[in-house]
């Protein structure tokens, strides 16, 4: 049917059956080999990726509990420091509760409340040792029952209860000095709680005998810290001496 054709243009194609070995054999190996190198290249970023993670995230640990650790340590400073300014604030209130208001008037800083505080302690402490001048010389002046000798802070006239004689007392300074009637004239009983020589012995037998009287005898004696001048004086029947009247000396 195309005689032409096959004559003069023919095409023709031939497959071989069996291809060169050689030629396929190379195109493997190429191929085997560019995929390890592909597999080669995949797996060192995917390790160095692994491992650039886990130092990160070891880092990021580290800060997190660094991060931690001070925040606490910044709560326990706040908590110490709050508690610390409540006990001075108690001690503040304390301290203006026990003020007098005419020292703190006008002042509310903590410091003037602090000297303020300090100098009324020591205004205290001055009164204190006034009051115990005060109580010790009351002490000294206390009643002592002692026969018939009665020592005290006073100056009074009472009635003896024998003869309805007269005894009179009189204070002078820390010389307590009572005169009372005696059986054989009067008996002078002089309690010195100072200084013996702001009184002396010899000046109160001198007053004696200026009024005429004879001195039987002269005790002394120390009782409970306080001096006791005990003199007995005879009266003569002319003389008629009231006991006040020795006391004006």
């Amino acid at each position: 049917m195309f005689p032409n054709l096959h004559r003069s243009e023919e095409l023709c194609f031939r497959i071989s059956p069996n291809p060169p070995k050689k030629k396929t054999n190379f195109s493997e190996d190429h191929i085997l080999d560019h995929y390890e190198e592909i597999i080669r290249s995949s797996q060192t970023p995917i390790s160095l990726t692994k491992s650039t993670t886990l130092v990160n995230h070891d880092s990021a640990t580290v800060t997190q509990i660094f991060s931690d650790n001070k925040s606490k340590e910044m709560m326990k400073h706040r908590d110490n420091e709050r508690q610390r300014r409540q006990e001075m604030a108690a001690l503040h209130a304390s301290l203006r509760s026990l003020l007098p208001l005419e020292l703190i008037k006008g002042k509310r800083s903590i410091s003037d409340h602090i000297n303020e505080g300090a100098n009324y302690i020591k205004q205290l402490q001055m009164k204190i040792k006034e009051l115990d001048a005060k109580r010790d010389a009351l002490k000294r002046y206390n009643y002592l029952s002692n026969g018939n000798i009665i020592i005290g802070p006073s100056s009074t006239t009472d009635n003896d209860h024998h003869g309805g004689a007269s005894s009179s007392s009189v204070l002078c300074q820390d010389n307590l000095i009572r005169v009372q009637p005696w059986s054989g004239g009067l008996e002078i009983v002089i309690s010195s709680t100072g200084d013996a020589s702001a009184l002396p012995m010899s000046k109160i037998l001198q007053v004696i005998l200026e009024e005429g009287l004879s001195v039987v005898s002269c005790i002394s004696t120390k009782v409970n810290g306080i001096l006791l001048h005990t003199i007995k004086a005879e009266v003569f029947d002319n003389l008629d001496i009231h006991s006040g009247s020795l006391l004006s000396y």
